[in-house]
């Protein structure tokens, strides 16, 4: 739990300066992200030929509604649904040899945020924005069916745009990030037993890893 207190810290410890006015608005918008991705490679095993193919195909969409504590500050709620899939396919001139696997998720969750706003020029910003996550989910495979549970933190920076008084556009790129999930198998030969828990840290800095939102303001 220390990675998530140091998200915490690093996002509550910044200060910005923003256009003045925007204390107790409400705004209203969401973000998404997609991503597919093909990969094959061909290799060769004890001079037999082999191919392999994997497929990933990841789609998350978040709706969720803030109100500016002060001018440079928003606090938000927001709600999210995710879906993921992944395919793996081994092939070569024995088709006796050829395997192939499959997987996919449907998440749903609640998430909470803290935007601060960083004036770089105009009508543009950067943006930290600090998010607390809790979600559940369930994974679909050939194996087995299984459920998972995960709370995380993240925290992310991006650009934002005021188009003028009444929208606003914002894209993120990477982020830092602490997740734990617990994963329990509900039908298929391992049935009741638990993947136990999973920790996973760290920073993304994948360029296609781009996301785009764009808010409202109610008042």
């Amino acid at each position: 739990m220390k990675h998530l207190f140091t998200i915490l810290i690093i996002a509550l410890c910044t200060t910005s300066l923003f256009a003045q006015g925007l204390e107790g608005r409400l705004l209203i918008g969401g973000d998404f992200f997609l991503w597919v991705n093909n990969d094959i490679e061909n290799q060769s095993f004890n001079g037999e030929p082999r191919k392999f193919e994997d497929s990933r195909f990841r789609f998350e969409i978040n709706p969720h509604v803030g109100r500016f504590l002060n001018d440079h500050t928003v606090l938000g709620l927001g709600v999210g649904y995710g879906y993921y899939y992944s395919k793996s396919k081994s092939t070569s001139d024995n088709a006796m040899d050829d395997n192939e696997s499959s997987s996919s998720t449907h998440q749903a969750s609640l998430n909470t945020y803290l935007t601060k706003f960083y004036k770089l020029g105009g009508d543009f910003y950067f943006t930290s924005n600090v998010n607390l996550s809790l979600a559940v989910g369930r994974r679909n495979s050939e194996q087995y069916i299984s459920n998972r549970f995960s709370i995380g933190a993240s925290l992310a920076p991006g650009v934002s745009c005021f188009v003028n008084d009444k929208w606003r556009i914002a894209a993120g790129i990477g982020s830092l990030y602490y997740s734990w999930t617990r994963e329990s198998i509900v039908e298929g030969p391992f049935f009741g037993d638990s993947d136990g828990n999973e920790h996973d840290f760290g920073i993304r800095l994948n360029p296609v890893d781009i996301r785009i939102g764009i808010q409202y303001f109610l008042n």
